[in-house]
């Protein structure tokens, strides 16, 4: 159509010009074009639309081909000038806010043609935004170029995201730093008369604060009037709310010449619309100003001030960086009101410097009398210029004149050499992304505010990771790579970089946050003890935020820590105990045996300087961390014997984490060691084994033959096994993560942490396999991954004959029925967190197992109990004993399930357990099923248990609760059906499938759990015979074979090979016969192939491609079904089926067919052939190839090649030659000597595979060279 292209289109589906278009017909359709050329295009002229697809299009005009795309609209859709602010729009339609940044702003404007943007908001609203569409989303731009942007034409936006875009021109047009002021009417049309209208500074409102007549005239003369004739505020136009307030405090100098430059104002106020000024102006001197010919006035913008701030000296010279100088702004000075860091920082890099290095305000200069005081309050959140608000007005004497200096401009980094090789993190991860490159990397780590590192991982992995780290410390991994963000980051947004970089590790380099002592680490490395000294502690103990130093020392030793860690600082020198005074050097000379090691304490409400926790722990005698034994040290000091006791030992033992009792403790040893503390504390009193109940005195009469030593006794921690399929997991939850070295090494390392839940382990097919350890219960499912979950507690030794429980009488004798107080190593039990399975948890522990009728009270809990026994409220026994034990929470009537505290609580005698622990008798338990006509034999219906004790028998329901697929077994074989038959329990809205109620019977069996499902027997089950259910959770079972039931899948199916890569067909047995036929793959699935898999002896399976019949066979089995981990699930139609053959009707190729496997990935190596001489030099040609899910594929790369081993008599054989490409390769070397090893067979390990070849042993008398 003559046009340079298009700038859009949409259908109808979004746009419609109403009865114009339901008036034509539609012409054309099916238009599809090779390119922009109409000849390269086919159509239809018939079609097969409706109206709404009609389509509306855009087009570029010739001559406008190369103008920019964007422009700049005021209220009434007019243009937008500079410094007026504007609704921004992309081809006629808005842009949304969504990512737009000041770099997409700048870009936008230099587009525009101007030279930068002022400022950009979408809190703006114009009403002529609605008549708009919304072009743009997501604007996203790397600089301040458009060809660095990128964008979305789809949005997910409303108006009130539209961007609101301000741009000033080239520097030295009267524009680019100049006051733009208008008048305009009720429809925001500029006014060029006399009328009166809504005064706009800037593209937005004025305040009337200060103003006056005086201030209208002056502003009339810049608009090319004579005078002014009136102003008000009181206007009460819509408009209004369609601009910002941008003028306030207008003051003009009545001795002046009646000029702009002689007045004063703020660009930001304290107004609301009512208070907006509306101007009427007098006749004009010559002619009015026109649209095109706005006057503008020389007034300084915030958002420029780039240019107007300098640093002179006495004499007004400019000052580079590196010196103190005077701030000038705009030729005045700078009041220090409200004047920070980050504002320092933020005006050095407006002037080009990469921050401030110093400010200071006073009068030192003879000339600042000369300058006036131009700028005050400047308020900056951060070092960035676009943060700070200020005042162009001033309270402030000469007195509080800025000086500043800034740092010389940072080079720019080069970001390759922030990268180390060699080094990886342990700490937590931010974000994982697919590595794309270090600059991406580094961009990411920018975007996080938490961000204080990167790592990548190995090149040679199949996915490289970017892995954006939080708190971690580095450690060495030569395959790896590591970036510290202090090196590519030269910004600190106004906080020293020495306040982010000490820190204090344990020896597992996790930060200590409560001042005790560990290794001083300086942006995650060691401090050198060089110029060291007490001064220097306490100004890094206060820089960390602590009141100072509680000692340090270099005699300690985290080799396996510090080896790992580069010397970060030396030299440190201060000349006070603020780091401010501190000198130091970045380079060193040093070894890790000077690492400084250092202790920080905190203030009291008192003012006096100590620790806001106690801090025990032990060492060794040569002041190394001593584990579970040696020197008791209390905040870095020893701890005198001064009324120690048992129960002090326990209870240090337990605040340390160890066990809280078997503790063993002298004060008889005499290690020199003990010479370099001071003594920290005495007079440690313990009325039990909790530090709760301990005194003590910081203050002693000692010396140090008296210091204590110490043995805990280690609380070993209990895993789960590991759960296959489970590892998701919060990020947040990570505290550490590292090389996998095995499972039980990775709960080791799990055990080493206080607050770790759970030990997860990455998937076996990962090329870098890793351990993280989380502070997370909450581990849940995820494929491939495994994790061993953390148990509440271990029973110790004791606990595995008597637990220490005893019940009593009301005289405190040992009862001799099944009822009484209960004890627990002779004290009292609390009833917090108790419950029916503690109760029965606790009377099995007592040898009372033969009744489940476990009934527990307390004074606190009796009418909430039912069934509980009646005490008397509280026996005058109980005040006797301590409560030594609390919170006893069970998961089933088992005592391996319960957790619980003990010497620790919070509870009054009152609370005190009682036990009932059931009748003498035995339990015996008989199910039948009732169908809707209440009558017994039936195979499905309502479950009805018979529960005799002693002689008499209770009948009626079974709750849900716990109820679960071996209790199902379990009681559908009591009733006659053996394995080969289904089960199932019915859901609730299932159950009306029964009319008769329920509610007839009583419940008489609950929490029913069965251990086993290949019994009839009950005794393997656990359940109680009290119970807090409703008719609506009584169990409704089917215990008979669903039709299709497959009653013996391994007896009925098979799995046969089809091809050399691990394919297997899917055959079933002919009713009545030995022959197999096919079985159709018509709604088979990968669920149904996993169990399928399984039945078979592997542990995975999927489902594989279909499969042609062979000749002979046909099928005789359809749409064969299994449910995952559902016992006796699988089931199937016969062939054809004889309710819609036509419908099962299968082709000859559809065939089922499975991939069974036990790992994901798995290697397989076939050896070829192989050969040894005299010399015991021998050879092995091998094929190596690799399964993926179960299909053999053959190896693309050699990677696998580096991870080939060879041993014989189960050692490793030195100095292997590996040899060859793509899977085939020569192995060369040479066994044992026959002194060391006879064996002459070699294993060939690859991961989990392993392949054996023996040489024959005429093979080395018969071969005399390789």
């Amino acid at each position: 159509m003559g046009y340079s292209g298009s700038s859009g289109w949409v259908s109808g589906s979004s746009y419609s010009y109403g009865t114009r278009q339901t008036s034509l017909d539609i012409n054309l359709d099916d238009v599809r074009c090779s390119n922009d050329d109409w000849d390269s295009c086919t159509y239809s002229t018939s079609h097969n639309c409706g109206h709404s697809e009609d389509v509306f299009l855009t087009c570029t005009a010739a001559e406008a081909a190369e103008e920019t795309q964007f422009t700049l609209v005021n209220s009434n859709g007019g243009a937008a000038r500079a410094g007026e602010l504007g609704l921004l729009l992309y081809n006629r339609g808005t842009v949304c806010d969504d990512d737009f940044d000041d770099n997409a702003a700048e870009a936008i404007c230099v587009e525009l043609g101007f030279e930068g943007a002022t400022r950009w908001t979408s809190e703006n609203s114009f009403t002529i935004q609605s008549n708009y569409d919304i072009n743009l989303d997501e604007v996203h731009c790397e600089s301040d170029s458009w060809d660095s942007c990128e964008f979305a034409t789809t949005h997910d936006c409303s108006h009130s995201e539209d961007v609101f875009l301000m741009c000033h021109d080239a520097e030295g047009d009267a524009a680019a730093d100049d006051a733009v002021f208008r008048l305009v009417d009720e429809d925001g049309n500029t006014i060029n008369d006399e009328r009166r209208g809504l005064l706009l500074y800037n593209g937005g409102t004025v305040c009337d604060d200060g103003f006056g007549s005086l201030e209208a005239s002056v502003i009339c003369e810049e608009l090319g009037y004579s005078g002014a004739e009136d102003y008000d505020s009181d206007g009460g136009w819509e408009i209004q709310s369609n601009y910002q307030i941008t003028l306030d405090d207008v003051s003009c100098d009545t001795e002046e010449e009646e000029r702009w430059a002689s007045c004063s104002f703020t660009e930001t106020h304290n107004c609301g619309h009512s208070e907006d000024i509306f101007l009427t102006c007098s006749s004009p001197t010559d002619q009015p100003a026109t649209e095109e010919s706005v006057t503008t006035v020389n007034v300084i913008t915030p958002t420029v001030l780039s240019s107007v701030f300098r640093l002179v000296d006495d004499n007004g010279n400019e000052v580079e960086g590196g010196r103190m100088g005077l701030l000038l702004y705009n030729g005045g000075t700078v009041c220090d009101d409200s004047f920070s860091d980050n504002s320092a920082d933020a005006i050095c890099r407006e002037m080009g410097y990469s921050g401030a290095s110093n400010w200071d305000s006073g009068d030192d200069y003879e000339s600042q009398s000369g300058y006036d005081i131009k700028l005050d309050d400047v308020s900056c959140s951060s070092g960035n210029w676009s943060s700070c608000t200020y005042s162009l007005r001033h309270n402030c004497g000469h007195y509080e004149d800025v000086f500043l200096e800034c740092e010389t401009a940072a080079d720019e980094v080069d970001i390759d050499s922030c990268f180390v090789q060699g080094r990886r993190t342990s700490g937590t991860v931010i974000e994982e992304v697919t590595y794309t490159g270090r600059e991406d990397c580094v961009e990411l780590c920018l975007s996080h505010d938490g961000c204080h590192g990167i790592a990548v991982s190995p090149l040679y992995w199949s996915v490289t990771g970017c892995y954006i780290i939080g708190e971690h410390t580095t450690f060495q991994d030569y395959s790896w790579q590591y970036a510290a963000r202090s090196c590519f980051d030269r910004s600190t947004d106004g906080e020293t970089e020495v306040s982010e970089g000490f820190r204090v590790l344990d020896r597992d380099g996790d930060a200590i946050e409560d001042g005790g002592r560990g290794l001083l680490t300086y942006n995650g490395g060691t401090v050198c003890d060089d110029g060291f000294g007490d001064t220097e502690a306490n100004a890094i103990c206060i820089e960390m935020g602590f009141a100072g130093s509680s000692g340090w020392e270099n005699s300690y030793s985290y080799s396996s820590l510090q080896d790992n860690l580069d010397i970060n600082l030396d030299d440190v020198s201060c000349d006070d105990e603020d780091w401010s005074s501190c000198s130091y050097s970045e380079e060193h000379n040093c070894g890790h045996s000077e690492d400084v090691f250092i202790s920080c304490s905190s203030d009291d409400a008192d003012g006096d300087s100590t620790t806001d926790e106690v801090n025990f722990n032990l060492v060794n005698e040569e002041g190394e961390d001593g584990g579970n034994s040696g020197l008791l040290i209390y905040n870095g000091g020893t701890v005198c014997d001064d009324y120690f006791d048992q129960d002090a030992a326990d209870a240090i033992c337990s605040l340390m984490g160890f066990a809280s009792s078997g503790s063993e403790w002298n004060s008889s040893l005499s290690w020199s060691i003990k010479s370099d503390y001071n003594i920290f504390l005495d007079d440690v009193r313990c009325s039990n084994a909790s530090w709760a109940s301990c005194d003590y005195s910081e203050s002693h009469n000692c010396g140090h033959s008296e210091d204590v030593f110490l043995t805990c006794r280690e609380v070993e921690a209990c895993y789960t096994e590991y759960q296959e399929n489970t590892g998701w997991f919060p990020d947040s939850a990570i505290i550490r993560q590292r090389t996998y070295i095995g499972h039980d090494e990775c709960k080791e390392w799990c055990d080493a942490h206080e607050n770790c839940q759970a030990a997860v382990i990455s998937p076996a097919f990962w090329a870098h396999r890793e351990c993280f350890i989380v502070s997370t219960l909450n581990v849940t499912e995820r494929n491939n991954w495994s994790a061993a979950i953390k148990n509440a507690r271990c029973p110790d030794e004791t606990d595995e004959e008597t637990h220490h429980f005893q019940l009593v009488n009301e005289r405190g004798e040992p009862s001799n029925t099944r009822e009484g107080l209960l004890l627990y190593k002779g004290g009292t039990v609390c009833d917090d967190g108790f419950s029916s399975f503690s109760a029965e948890a606790i009377c099995r522990e007592l040898g009372f197992t033969s009744s489940p009728k476990y009934r527990y009270s307390s004074a606190s809990t009796l009418s909430d109990i039912v069934g509980g026994i009646s005490y008397p409220s509280m026996w005058r026994v109980q005040e006797d004993y301590p409560i030594l034990m609390d919170e006893v929470v069970c998961d089933s009537g088992q005592w391996a399930n319960c957790s619980y505290v003990t010497h620790k609580h919070d509870c009054s005698h009152l609370e005190d357990i009682s036990l009932h622990c059931g009748d003498n008798g035995t339990v015996t338990i008989r199910f039948e099923l009732v169908d809707s006509e209440n009558s017994p034999g039936a195979t499905a219906g309502l479950l009805i248990a018979s529960v005799t004790t002693g002689n008499e028998t209770d009948r009626g329901t079974v709750c849900d609760d716990y109820f679960n697929e071996n209790s199902i077994a379990t009681a559908c074989r009591q009733l006659g059906f053996e394995d080969s038959r289904y089960y199932d329990i019915y859901e609730p809205e299932d159950r009306d499938l029964f009319s008769f109620e329920s509610e007839v019977y009583d419940i008489v069996l609950d929490n029913f759990a069965c251990n086993s499902n290949n019994t009839n027997d009950t005794s393997s089950c656990t359940f109680v015979l009290e119970h807090d259910c409703t008719a609506s959770e009584n169990v409704y079972l089917s215990c008979g074979p669903e039709e299709g039931h497959i009653a013996n899948v391994t007896n009925q199916l098979k799995l046969t090979p089809r091809d050399p890569r691990g394919l297997y067909v899917v055959e079933k047995r002919q009713e009545d016969s030995e022959v197999y036929g096919g079985v159709c793959d018509d709604g088979f699935t990968d669920t149904t192939a996993a169990t399928l898999c399984s039945y078979f002896g592997w542990a995975r399976g999927r489902k594989g491609p279909s499969q042609l019949l062979r000749n002979g066979t046909s099928y005789v089995s359809t749409r064969l079904t299994c449910e995952e981990d559902r016992l006796g699930s699988c089931k199937d139609r016969p062939y054809p089926d004889s309710e819609n053959s036509t419908e099962y009707m299968c082709a000859p190729h559809e065939l089922a067919s499975v991939y069974c496997f036990n790992e994901v990935m798995d290697h397989r190596i076939d050896i070829l052939r192989g050969n040894i001489n005299n010399a015991l030099q021998f050879s092995i040609n091998i094929l190596m190839s690799y399964y993926k899910e179960g299909e053999l594929f053959l190896l693309h790369n050699d990677r696998a090649r580096r991870s080939i081993e060879v041993r014989a008599c189960d050692n490793v054989i030195p100095a292997v030659r590996i040899s060859g490409s793509g899977g085939r390769y020569v192995i060369a070397g040479r066994l044992f000597a026959s002194r060391v090893c006879d064996d002459q067979c070699v294993s060939i390990v690859v991961g989990e595979t392993t392949k054996q070849y023996c040489f024959e042993p005429a093979a080395a008398s018969e071969a005399s060279s390789i």
